[in-house]
C-alpha cells in the first residue's frame, strides 16, 4: 500500500512525499521525499498476480 502527499512548484504538479506501507507490521514504513530525487529508481514492474495454488 501506499500514500502520497500531491503539490506544485514551478515545474507544475509532483510528489511532495510518498509513503510505502508494508502489509507486514514487522516492516517499517519507506518515506521517499523529494529530496531523494535522483537517488531512486524503478528496478521492477508488477505485471501479474498470481492466483492460489499458482505460486
Amino acid at each position: 500500500m501506499f500514500a502520497r502527499t500531491p503539490g506544485t512548484d514551478e515545474s507544475g504538479w509532483r510528489h511532495v512525499e510518498i509513503t510505502l506501507e508494508p502489509v507486514n507490521p514487522d516492516f517499517d514504513p519507506i518515506v521517499i521525499g523529494a529530496d531523494d530525487e535522483g537517488g531512486i529508481g524503478v528496478v521492477a514492474e508488477l505485471i501479474e498476480v498470481l492466483g492460489p495454488g499458482l505460486a
